[in-house]
């Protein structure tokens, strides 16, 4: 049984799977009938409805009932108009938040969606709020709203505060509002946090902000053994494209610590440096193959195709390791000259070489590799017959569609790769095939056959999409829905709706 809390906001209990609510939804005539009702949970539910199935001209009627009696009614109906973006009731919403017993989560939730930066003042006493959760729902709504002129406020009460705890609540929204006159708190927090979510969310911060002053900092974090640090300062030095880190992080490719080598690729990778490329030839010219890995992988992410020769050479060498990032090196090269290499590693006996050149063989569109990539995908070893399946699909060869599905008899657990992989392939017999497994009642095989439709936005398949739905399957319905809207560009939120509209 749900909470009250739950079915208001949250939606009813989910009904019998064989009832599609998309279409048997109530109209507003008889929603309206429940808002007159004496009990005050059966009003809230019914804003909730309108709410759901988005009732705009109920606007005025919901209006009414911020004046409810019942608390939760007010709110209700105040996370409706916030929906609504009904900036009209704004004013009204901001009075409620005196009112004790409303509770403030769904006010700061009704804010959030009204997106009015009017609202904004409201919010800020909470990201001083002892309770932890009201800090993030304010930091969540503040965020939508992006009103970023309230910045300096916000920074004011982050120097004022006295809490550690609430620090990160502050490092948060400076950084998802882009305030850059916070780089010298932040970073600040930084320096004085050990390991800590607080430290996560500075490290953070100073990436949305670009700080250049906090790159020693960054990149000191990178190789800390404290992981959320770790990433984050990865996505924070990532963000800032700063070349003066690149001495920093040249000796992490030399790391004993296979992981920070290869957050360091990634870095590395999105700021090109006629150094970097010195870096990683002297790397591939000394005799130690433990770096190997990362550096070919990096060489190939920046497209450094005279090292091409040299990264073949290396890859051929089976006693080489991490041989799967040195054959994806030759797929980011984008060089067809690597392919003969590429389908002698597949065609291994055992090693990880293989799974880097069956990726790598459908980057470069290896159309010879089919037979060896089919063979791929039927061996034991999982990981490389779904990089092969994967990969079959990136040849974009209709003729590889019948082994897919033979595939796919086999084991429909392999659905997600199969269907994937032949909805990349560009023919309208694709399209067929995922429209048959669209028909299906088996979820395992509907599911992504109906994503990968939306996916395709192929406008030939919106009428038997339509005509699935009119078979009123339950859940399968939602699905539907998303993908006609994916395919179209409408914003048709239920079936009812959809099975109303004229087809082109």
């Amino acid at each position: 049984m749900l909470s009250l809390f739950s079915q208001i906001f949250c939606g009813p209990p989910k009904p019998d799977s064989n009832i599609d609510t998309s279409v048997q939804m109530r109209s507003l005539q008889e929603i309206l009938k429940d808002l007159k009702s004496e009990n005050w949970n059966t009003r809230s539910l019914a804003i909730a409805e309108i709410t759901t199935n988005r009732y705009k001209e109920a606007i005025i009627e919901v209006r009414k009932f911020l004046n409810d009696p019942s608390p939760i009614v007010q709110s209700t109906a105040a996370i409706c108009l916030g929906e609504f973006q009904d900036t009209t009731s704004l004013e009204k919403i901001l009075e409620l938040f005196s009112v004790k017993e409303i509770p403030k989560e769904n006010l700061l939730d009704a804010l959030k969606r009204m997106k009015d930066p009017r609202g904004a003042k409201a919010i800020l006493p909470f990201l001083n709020s002892e309770d932890p959760t009201l800090r993030l729902l304010a930091v969540d709504a503040l965020q939508e709203i992006n009103f970023k002129a309230i910045g300096q406020e916000i920074l004011k009460m982050a120097k004022q505060n006295k809490d550690p705890q609430k620090d990160k609540t502050y490092a948060m929204i400076l950084g998802k509002l882009e305030v850059k006159e916070a780089e010298d708190y932040l970073i600040q927090v930084a320096q004085r946090e050990k390991e800590s979510p607080t430290l996560a969310a500075a490290l953070l911060a100073l990436g949305r902000i670009k700080s250049k002053k906090s790159i020693p900092i960054l990149t000191k974090a990178l190789a800390e053994n404290f992981p959320k640090g770790r990433e984050n300062a990865s996505l924070s030095l990532k963000a800032i494209k700063e070349k003066t880190s690149l001495p920093f992080l040249y000796p992490y490719l030399k790391s004993s610590d296979l992981e920070l080598r290869y957050l360091t690729v990634e870095i590395l990778s999105e700021i090109p440096d006629p150094q970097t490329t010195k870096v990683i030839e002297e790397i591939l010219s000394a005799n130690d193959k433990n770096f190997y890995g990362a550096a070919c992988l990096l060489a190939g992410q920046l497209q450094l195709k005279n090292l091409r020769p040299r990264i073949e050479t290396i890859l051929q060498d089976s006693t080489t390791p991490e041989r799967e990032s040195i054959a994806q090196a030759l797929g980011w090269m984008k060089d067809k000259s690597s392919i003969p290499v590429l389908l002698k590693v597949l065609e291994e006996k055992s090693g990880e070489g293989r799974y880097g050149a069956a990726w790598s063989l459908g980057i470069l569109e290896a159309k010879e590799a089919l037979d060896a990539l089919l063979k791929a995908a039927n061996s034991s070893d999982q990981k490389l017959a779904n990089l092969a399946i994967e990969s079959i699909g990136h040849l974009k060869m209709e003729e590889s569609i019948p082994f897919l599905e033979k595939i796919l008899e086999k084991d429909k657990n392999k659905s997600l790769f199969i269907l994937s992989s032949i909805s990349v392939i560009p023919t309208s017999k694709a399209s067929q095939v995922l429209l048959k497994y669209a028909k299906s009642q088996d979820p395992i095989l509907y599911k992504p056959a109906i994503e990968f439709l939306g996916q395709r936005k192929d406008k030939t398949t919106v009428k038997p999409l339509v005509e699935i739905l009119k078979q009123n399957e339950g859940d399968k319905n939602k699905i539907l829905v998303s993908a006609l809207n994916s395919i179209t560009g409408k914003k048709i939120p239920t079936a009812a709706e959809w099975l109303a509209q004229p087809l082109e």
